[in-house]
């Protein structure tokens, strides 16, 4: 959830910092490669990278033209770099073999820019004839070079998959439903398809951007990933290969990663992302302290979990643009930005938003700064801007409310059996461990319900709260609705606050359950909530208050611009009741409980 910072950025980014990073000017692209990106550039936390990487000259490299694979196997005339093609298929197919398809389930954050960070004074615009990123996303893995069983390793590998799956329908991936366009705004559906591993690496240990396009031409060719319109291609390099992006930037020398987009095996203009593995020498893209992914305990530098960072931020990006005639950016400033690149800046407190404290109980004196909880699992992510009033405004959070006004928002995370816990009416749902601490209304009459807010678990003012783990705030198949709509519902008929909305329905959990979720009918009435037993004594409504929608301070950024909110006040509080118009069905008020 947004924070935020306790110790803003006056003015704007020191000038050795603007004059460290790089990043391509946009220009007519060659009609041979169109394409687009974004490098995701991490300034160290201390000092700034002194070095400016000039772009390389346009050359035949550079320019990464690629024909389609040769497919002349009729004629039998000499085709040495069809042969080639086709050797190099027969190679990628006998890996498959030995290194395996793996399928995955699939469910049916540079430039620096405090000023959005702080003000919001962070103006985009889109193409107007945009038509955004299509959805769903798919993700194909590409684990280049020679990953092993090594701690590290493993750990990168294990959170990858983790970390996109967490994204989907998520209060991060709500963020990019703020960039509409002509045809629409992406739903912040994302799915992992599949997984492939090239070892030792057919380009050997340097992955050039010309190697990086030819790497995702093969895998198609040899029919291990499909030519997918809606795909992104993420390749991840292992830490012995040599990377540079389109413009033979280093990692490292100014790049943690980039996302480009490029005409591949055909028509298709395919996206991908490229994030190379840091196992410890790059201190420029690391938190710089200890985050809750690590390989033991003596590491306190944060790399995996700014790898991670580097893949939503690239990700983030090449959804809202994904190309250069098709998506949002700021063509105004020099170089051009993009969404999550606003929100990068010199202090990693600020980048991140606030975090709240883990303590690891098999690492002693343990301490980590985490703020996401996805999918099981603690992160510490960058922000990423929020698009409002059209591009003319935005703002840095982590946060943003999860949409459920004629759509479910996280209802394919659901743990309740069956899955559909209010069957025919629309269903906004917080991930596992996450209780709903807001919700709000659109402005218009009769005021249907818009959004759900989750709580992340962020330190709202980063005041250093350490959280014992597990969360009181589990999910189950002991998760139920209690329904109401045209009277009040109580979990067993027990209202631990009485009537605490008097002239409204009123609906309200169990003294020791707290809301996960809430539902709404086709119309616009409110007619439930997703109620969950607390865990480890956490949940037990001490202490409520009321909370009206439109009156209600919120003590965060603004999760749903344009609309009316309502939020508990403090961190750590849970929405426990809600209360509904006895005529029109929509919300009034919430009740916020403490644990």
């Amino acid at each position: 959830m947004n924070r935020t910072p306790a110790h803003p950025i006056a003015g704007h980014a020191p000038p050795q910092f603007l004059g460290a990073i790089t990043r391509l000017r946009r220009r007519p692209a060659p009609a041979a490669a169109i394409r687009s990106h974004s490098r995701c550039r991490m300034p160290r936390p201390e000092q700034a990278l002194t070095a400016r990487r000039t772009p390389a000259p346009t050359t035949a490299h550079s320019e990464n033209t690629m024909e389609p694979p040769s497919r002349d196997r009729v004629s039998g005339s000499h085709n040495p770099a069809g042969k080639r093609r086709r050797q190099l298929a027969a190679v990628l197919l006998a890996a498959a073999t030995l290194c395996t398809v793996v399928a995955f389930d699939v469910p049916a954050k540079a430039t620096l820019y405090p000023p959005c960070v702080v003000s919001g004074s962070c103006p985009m615009s889109v193409n107007s004839g945009a038509a955004g990123m299509l959805t769903p996303v798919h993700i194909y893995l590409i684990w280049y070079g020679a990953w092993t069983s090594s701690v590290v390793d493993e750990t990168v590998q294990r959170l990858v998959p983790i970390l996109i799956k967490g994204l989907n329908d998520s209060a991060i991936s709500s963020i990019w439903q703020t960039y509409n366009s002509n045809y629409g705004h992406p739903d912040g559906d994302i799915q992992l398809v599949s997984s492939f591993s090239d070892t030792p690496g057919l380009h050997g240990n340097f992955l050039g951007d010309a190697q990086s396009q030819s790497e995702i031409s093969e895998l198609i060719y040899a029919g291990v990933f499909p030519n997918d319109i809606n795909g992104v291609y993420v390749i991840l390099p292992h830490s012995g290969v040599t990377v540079e992006d389109e413009n033979g930037t280093a990692y490292c020398n100014g790049m943690c990663g980039y996302n480009y987009s490029a005409i591949i095996n055909g028509t298709n203009k395919l996206k991908y992302i490229v994030v190379p593995e840091n196992t410890g020498s790059c201190t420029a893209c690391q938190w710089g302290f200890t985050t809750p992914n690590t390989a033991s305990c003596s590491d306190l530098s944060g790399q995996i979990d700014l790898q991670l960072t580097a893949l939503e931020h690239e990700l983030s990006e090449i959804i809202t643009d994904p190309d250069e005639s098709n998506g949002w950016y700021n063509s105004s400033t020099a170089p051009v930005t993009q969404m999550a690149d606003f929100c990068v800046t010199s202090s990693r407190e600020q980048m991140a938003g606030g975090w709240y404290s883990l303590a690891a109980s098999d690492c002693p004196y343990f301490v980590a700064q985490g703020n996401a909880f996805l999918n099981g699992t603690d992160f510490l992510l960058q922000m990423l801007r929020v698009n409002q009033n059209n591009g003319q405004y935005g703002y840095c959070t982590n946060s943003y409310g999860g949409p459920f006004s004629n759509q479910n928002f996280g209802f394919s995370w659901s743990p309740t059996f069956p899955q559909d816990w209010a069957p025919g009416n629309y269903k906004g749902e917080c991930q596992p461990g996450q209780p709903l601490i807001g919700l709000s209304a659109v402005t218009t009459s009769p005021g249907q319900a818009h959004s759900v807010f989750c709580d992340t678990g962020v330190d709202w003012s980063h005041g250093g709260e350490t959280l014992d783990y597990p969360s009181p705030f589990g999910q189950s198949d002991l998760c139920h609705l209690v329904p109401f709509d045209g009277l009040d519902g109580f979990e067993n008929n027990y209202n631990v606050n009485g009537n605490w909305d008097p002239g409204y329905y009123v609906d309200q959990c169990n003294q020791s359950e707290f809301a996960a979720g809430a539902s709404q009918s086709t119309a616009g009435r409110v007619n439930g909530l997703l109620c969950c037993p607390g865990t480890n004594g956490g949940v037990t409504a001490r202490s409520c208050a009321r909370e009206i929608i439109g009156q209600s301070p919120i003590p965060t950024a603004d999760w749903d611009y344009g609309s009316f909110k309502a939020q508990c006040q403090s961190p750590g509080q849970y929405v426990a009741g809600v209360s509904a118009n006895t005529t029109t069905g929509s919300p009034h008020a919430i009740l916020c409980c403490d644990p």
